[in-house]
């Protein structure tokens, strides 16, 4: 009885005592090994179960970096703070606890000294999405190029291995994408070019989008640039057939544009002076001018192509007809040549008479044909005419004969129809015999 009575007397001191004690080991425990607070910085979320949105055909984007952490604060005695880092804070997101406002709460995770640890006071504790349908669009593949190739060159050609790239993503954003192209920088070729390209997505402003959230099936794709060599050369041009009576071809013929430029191989190239039009002008009983268009580019040679791209081929021709004019010119006898004159035989005009002569109508240009004399006209007999039809040993008989006169007139001068005249042809004895009288 007497231990129980001291057992419970003295409350007062007793509890003093307890307090005392508890105050000590406070004290003796701060001082030795303190509390310490610390923060980590970035700490990333990891995302578990996502195919509660996936497998129902959604996609989901992250919203303000909410998948990061911006810091975590850790509240823990000094030597457990000191051998911490944020490698010990796991910090989880599981999708299927998200709320109905989009949200997934955030769930932290020490994986060191735990018991230890007074507090964690993460800057967030969930991950904000935004949820849409998944959509997924295929888009033709362009291809350009940028920059300029060297002087005397040109991009012929641009092509791809593929033509066609799939895309996937929230559907807002597969709907600003407007088409998919590749470039590629040619300054300074000049040469072909074969290059893998990284695909790029533009909207409808040409502004290139990027964006995480989109998938390709492709992200490259192998390019060729053909580059060829150019020169500018001019495009000659020929008739067919003829005007109509009393019409004639001034030789004028007006061709918009004048010249082309071609482009192709430097090899093949060099064998290229100019591009010739040969059956695409038929004049045939024309009475005016033949005013028509012609596709240049049926005529370039193989291995040749138009150069310029703002030229389709098409070129204005304009063949000048007009009325002939006509003159009469007289050829006198000093004015004809005779050739084949068989040996020591007297050949003159007509019947040997010192006026004699004979009229030719000459057809052309009046401007061509004003001035041309008896003698530009240059009026031939030949006598082999009546010399090839004798046998063997025959010689050709004194007499008068009617011959063929050809003529070598002047370029754009033509005769008109066939001149036939009389000549007297006189053999070597009848000469001596007439001589002699």
């Amino acid at each position: 009885m007497k231990f129980l009575r001291g057992l419970c007397s003295n409350w007062g001191l007793k509890i003093a005592s307890v307090l005392f004690a508890a105050v000590m080991w406070f004290l003796v425990t701060n001082i030795n090994d303190p509390v310490s607070t610390e923060r980590f910085n970035n700490i990333s979320v990891t995302f578990r179960n996502t195919s509660v949105i996936t497998d129902a055909g959604e996609v989901y984007e992250v919203l303000d970096n909410s998948d990061v952490i911006s810091s975590v604060t850790v509240r823990a005695p000094r030597s457990v703070i000191e051998n911490f880092s944020k490698d010990n804070i796991v910090a989880v997101a599981d999708f299927e606890k998200m709320t109905d406002d989009s949200t997934v709460p955030i769930e932290i995770t020490i994986t060191k000294d735990s018991g230890k640890i007074d507090s964690v006071i993460p800057s967030s504790s969930e991950v904000a999405l935004s949820i849409e349908n998944l959509a997924t669009s295929t888009l033709a593949l362009g291809a350009t190029t940028s920059g300029t190739v060297s002087d005397g060159y040109i991009v012929s050609s641009v092509s791809t291995d593929q033509n066609q790239v799939r895309i996937s993503g929230p559907q807002s954003v597969i709907d600003r994408v407007d088409k998919a192209s590749v470039d590629v920088d040619v300054t300074g070729f000049t040469s072909n070019i074969g290059t893998d390209v990284a695909i790029k997505l533009y909207d409808a402003d040409g502004n290139v989008i990027n964006d995480s959230a989109i998938s390709m099936n492709i992200t490259a794709v192998r390019v060729n640039v053909t580059i060829l060599a150019v020169k500018t050369v001019p495009i000659n041009y020929h008739t067919i057939g003829e005007p109509a009576d009393g019409f004639m071809l001034t030789g004028d013929i007006t061709s918009t544009p004048e010249t082309v430029v071609i482009a192709g191989k430097s090899s093949v190239l060099s064998d290229v002076n100019s591009i010739t039009v040969t059956d695409a002008l038929d004049v045939t009983g024309l009475t005016s001018d033949l005013q028509t268009t012609v596709n240049i580019a049926n005529y370039l040679p193989s291995g040749i192509s138009l150069g310029d791209s703002d030229f389709n081929g098409i070129c204005t021709v304009v063949v000048d007809i007009i009325p002939e004019s006509k003159r009469t010119v007289t050829i006198d006898a000093g004015s004809v040549t005779y050739d084949n004159v068989p040996e020591n035989y007297k050949i003159v005009l007509g019947n040997g008479s010192d006026d004699a002569s004979f009229t030719v109508e000459i057809e052309g240009l009046d401007e061509t044909i004003s001035n041309v004399s008896a003698a530009d006209l240059n009026a031939t007999i030949d006598l082999s005419q009546l010399t090839a039809g004798l046998s063997e040993g025959e010689s050709l008989e004194s007499g008068t004969y009617t011959v063929t006169v050809s003529f070598t007139p002047p370029d754009g001068v033509e005769i008109d129809g066939t001149v036939r005249v009389t000549i007297t042809a006189t053999a070597p004895q009848q000469k001596e015999d007439k001589e002699d009288n």
